[in-house]
């Protein structure tokens, strides 16, 4: 429930574990008459275990799948883009999207 600022965040993150590896990820939901995005960066140190953040966000609801999952895509690419033009690499954007035709992300 803390507010931290990702940039100052992270760089501390990394100074203090210079190896951690950064992921970021984005999910969303339909609840009601509004979208709920959550876009999470987290941060891996092997091992030892995980730290997350999250940000959660609302737009008026989004009944396209194919919509609501490239917008989860663009606020991903998003973060991480805002991330490297810091100077932070991230390891891995992870996308919603399955090649299995039994689930929903693949339609």
């Amino acid at each position: 429930g803390e507010k931290v600022d990702v940039v100052e965040h992270t760089l501390e993150i990394l100074r203090d574990c210079p190896h951690a590896d950064i992921h970021i990820g984005t999910d969303s939901q339909n609840i009601a008459d509004f979208t709920s995005y959550s876009v999470v960066i987290a941060y891996r140190f092997g091992g030892r275990g995980v730290h997350y953040i999250t940000h959660s966000s609302r737009v008026p609801k989004i009944n396209d799948r194919w919509t609501r999952l490239w917008k989860e895509t663009e606020l991903s690419c998003e973060t991480a883009l805002y991330l490297r033009e810091r100077g932070i690499e991230v390891s891995t954007i992870d996308l919603d999207y399955n090649i299995d035709p039994t689930k929903k992300s693949n339609k």
